[in-house]
């Protein structure tokens, strides 16, 4: 948490935050109010496949633990403002529309 009001401070930089950030009223309500935020989501089975890729995931053990998290999870993710669905989308792609949201005095 120390982290994000660190990282907050600067201008024009884009952040990734972990799944779980926003989950904090408080984290969020200020993240909301000094950021523009773009959420990134994808299909259940593409996610799973991509936290496989990645061994840094303590609370995705297995497909049903994933399952359960974003159920857990569900409004709050669907409460965040321009998401974008990368099911299908290739890397380049989802960088085209984060772009397509961005607003225009953030370049």
């Amino acid at each position: 948490q120390k982290y994000l009001y660190e990282v907050m401070k600067f201008t024009n930089i884009i952040v990734s935050l972990g799944g779980g950030c926003l989950l904090d009223e408080k984290n969020r309500e200020y993240v909301l109010e000094k950021a523009f935020v773009i959420s990134l989501t994808a299909e259940n089975d593409i996610l799973y496949r991509r936290c496989l890729e990645k061994k840094e995931r303590p609370l995705i053990k297995n497909r049903k633990s994933l399952i359960q998290l974003l159920q857990k999870r569900h409004s709050h993710y669907s409460s965040l403002p321009n998401c974008i669905d990368t099911s299908s989308l290739s890397p380049k792609e989802v960088v085209d529309e984060i772009m397509k949201l961005l607003p225009a005095n953030f370049l």
